[in-house]
């Protein structure tokens, strides 16, 4: 065993203390944050957000009173969900080979016709334009498929597989089609992405997508949401620190107190994500106000703005599910914009929450339909050299690879 557990007790007895001093805190600030919402100044909030200067959070905007929960409106039945989810293997570079797998699964539950289709896609992908993508104005600039751009393009992949298959099942009966995490992309510094990888995880992918579930929406019932499990979101916290902020001329954090030594004294109305805030005041199977987001920083809002050019614009809201968590749900500003779409998605999440004990089920299924477990991972790797081997093409192995199999002492 590595890890010095009798090293670390004290340490977590320390923990513990910290906690139980911060409850009281956390308590106070909170309430504070509730009685802020309660009493929204929609013109001092504006005035706050036109003069912020120096400012680096994403704030949220209402696109209705702050304060607004609303109870779950019935549910129409009967009604279709459908879901995507993907998995990956990662390129490797101690493999027997460069390549990356993507696994896209799906799950369709139609309680109309009680028919569930549950399946998967997977893609092996190991060519060098795959593994790595160029630039169309300076050839040398590459972008290699792996990591955070390995994760873009498998969102965009299970994006573009939900438009096919809400496309294919699209007809009288109501779908909600849900994916699971955040909407919009994040992680990608678009400056330093070639053109190539741009195109294939946002034009033709993501917006792509989102084009083809739009034009369903237009002739079909149909309504998407993205559905993000333990929130760590801080968009409507942040915007009651513009508020708190106690300059008249605006925030502006660099002429803060704390740099002087001092506590910032937004710090009164933030106690934790969203979702703690909205504990407070929504019951169980209650939402919140719908809200879209932006920022004082350009290039933090530069991915939202993608997908507001396009017609998508970010929207989301909080739910409280009936066992205590808050959950948050996204949408775009096309799903939004009706009072009745808004009650469906609202009210499917719900349902497949119960169905599913505390997670959409549909989300759940199309998870196991996807998932690589480490068990399929080592056996994808041994496949492979085996093949090789057969093949004589079995490269020198890593030293590095080779030492971490064996014990040397």
């Amino acid at each position: 065993m590595s890890l010095d557990f009798v090293r670390l007790a004290p340490r977590i007895d320390q923990l513990l203390e910290f906690l139980q001093e911060d409850a009281g805190r956390r308590e106070e600030r909170l309430g504070a944050a509730a009685r802020l919402v309660a009493g929204w100044d929609s013109e001092r909030f504006a005035h706050a957000l036109a003069n912020a200067r120096n400012v680096n959070w994403l704030v949220a905007r209402p696109e209705e009173p702050p304060a607004t929960h609303r109870r779950a409106p019935d549910l129409p039945t009967p009604y279709a969900a459908l879901a995507t989810d993907g998995s990956s293997i990662d390129v490797d570079r101690f493999a027997a080979a460069a390549c990356y797998v993507v696994n896209i699964g799906y799950a369709w539950l139609d309680y109309a016709t009680a028919r569930v289709e549950l399946d998967a896609e997977a893609e092996l992908e190991f060519a060098e334009q795959h593994l790595l993508s160029c630039d169309a104005q300076n050839a040398s600039k590459e972008t290699a498929m792996t990591g955070n751009l390995l994760d873009a393009y498998r969102t965009a992949r299970e994006m573009l597989r939900l438009g096919e298959l809400a496309e294919c099942h699209a007809g009288p009966t109501p779908i909600v089609a849900l994916l699971d995490g955040q909407l919009v992309l994040w992680g990608l510094k678009e400056a330093e992405l070639s053109s190539q990888a741009r195109d294939v995880i946002f034009e033709s992918g993501v917006m792509l997508a989102l084009d083809g579930l739009r034009q369903v929406a237009a002739s079909a019932p149909l309504v998407l949401g993205s559905y993000v499990s333990r929130p760590g979101g801080r968009e409507v916290t942040n915007a009651l620190r513009l508020l708190a902020c106690p300059r008249p001329a605006g925030p502006d954090c660099r002429d803060c107190p704390r740099r002087a030594g001092g506590e910032r004294p937004c710090d009164d109305v933030a106690a934790g994500t969203d979702a703690d805030l909205f504990a407070q005041f929504l019951a169980p199977g209650e939402r919140s106000a719908v809200f879209s987001r932006t920022s004082v920083v350009s290039d933090l809002a530069h991915a939202d703005s993608r997908y507001a050019a396009a017609g998508h614009g970010l929207r989301f809201f909080y739910v409280r599910l009936p066992g205590g968590e808050v959950a948050r749900v996204e949408t775009t500003e096309w799903v939004a914009a009706s009072a009745a779409a808004l009650d469906m998605l609202h009210a499917a999440i719900l349902d497949q929450c119960e169905r599913g004990g505390g997670y959409p089920v549909v989300l759940q299924e199309a998870h196991e339909q996807a998932v690589i477990d480490a068990q399929a991972r080592r056996a994808f790797g041994l496949l492979l050299g085996r093949q090789l081997e057969q093949r004589g093409s079995l490269p020198v192995p890593a030293g590095k690879a080779w030492s971490k199999r064996r014990r040397a002492i």
